[in-house]
């Protein structure tokens, strides 16, 4: 496979090494990838349906994930129409579309994956990328620790899940 199907297979397997829902998926030859499909709504489409509580919790739901994204480059986690987050029929947040991680920009250019985690910040700014700031522009500092000891706990995991050249 190439290195775009590899990347797809490492960033969803990471994500599921830290708990978070991502489809089961197959890779074929081709740089094609197959994923299960969830039945449920874009977060983008829920929120705009929610009620100031039902919004408050679903973006909640989604900063759980928040130091993860960040950790993975995956700036693109909310997508520009937010419609990169999926919402089950039981309040879920699925992770459906993670291209845009680790070493690939979302339409697959290369991009800068090191070892600051930048995102950290600029997911949160409005002004750098209004889309993920959506989300987790409100996230607090309290939070994003509690956030990196729980990956932390699950280190050995997520380095399992990834191949060499990202650990």
């Amino acid at each position: 496979p190439g290195a775009k199907v590899d990347q797809y297979e490492s960033i969803d397997l990471a994500y599921q090494a830290l708990g978070f829902d991502v489809p089961k998926v197959k890779l074929f030859p081709g740089d094609t990838k197959l994923t299960h499909f969830i039945e449920g709504q874009t977060i983008g489409e829920a929120l705009a349906k929610a009620t100031p509580e039902q919004a408050r919790l679903l973006i909640a739901k989604a900063q759980k994930g928040f130091v993860a994204d960040a950790l993975f480059a995956n700036y693109d986690v909310a997508g520009l129409g937010m419609d990169n987050l999926l919402v089950d029929g039981g309040g879920q947040i699925w992770r459906i579309d993670n291209g845009g991680s680790f070493r690939f920009r979302a339409q697959g250019g290369d991009k800068t994956f090191g070892a600051e985690v930048t995102e950290l910040k600029t997911m949160r700014d409005a002004k750098i990328n209004p889309s993920a700031a959506k989300l987790f522009g409100s996230i607090t500092d309290k939070e994003i620790q509690k956030q990196i000891a729980a990956i932390l706990k699950k280190r050995e995991k997520l380095l399992a899940a990834l191949p060499a050249e990202l650990r």
